[in-house]
């Protein structure tokens, strides 16, 4: 298994960690003019719904995927969140990430496949080609960046 499918397992158990906290916690923005924990992991989850249900499927079809205008999907992934429990994000942010793991794992595409994203074959900042594993590094990544926001967070306001 690649290091950046490994990376994307690393959001299971810290996602299942914040069931023990006190639930007001999770609805506090993480700062003025920022998300709550629960918007940021029905955030995460709905990335994980549009690979699993659209983008790997696009690639496994035709080594390309094309991305939803972001500010209007996070938008709604924000959205989706003030109409679920904090149970409900939570097993729904483990339970899709599951999930695109043992899709990536029963794919037979390996991850270092050349594809296209948003019908561009390498990174325009570092030459970089697109692959398959380049994709599930940068979602890892933004996972790390959300749940580094959560745990600054959360020693703020733990301590």
């Amino acid at each position: 298994m690649s290091t950046s499918v490994q990376a994307l397992e690393k959001l299971i158990p810290f996602t299942e960690s914040l069931e023990s906290l006190d639930p007001s916690l999770l609805d506090t923005p993480l700062s003025e003019n920022k998300w709550s924990t629960k918007e940021v992991l029905a955030h995460l989850f709905r990335w994980d719904i549009f690979l699993i249900e659209s983008g790997i499927p696009s690639i496994l079809d035709s080594t390309s995927i094309s991305f939803p205008e972001y500010h209007q999907y996070n938008a709604e992934s924000a959205e989706l969140a003030k109409h679920l429990s904090n149970v409900d994000v939570i097993r729904q942010t483990v339970s899709k990430r599951k999930e695109l793991l043992q899709m990536l794992d029963n794919s037979m595409m390996p991850l270092d496949t050349p594809i296209s994203i948003n019908d561009q074959t390498h990174n325009t900042t570092t030459n970089e080609r697109y692959t398959l594993d380049f994709l599930m590094h940068d979602f890892a990544s933004h996972d790390a960046h959300h749940i580094k926001q959560i745990e600054t967070f959360l020693h703020q306001h733990q301590s």
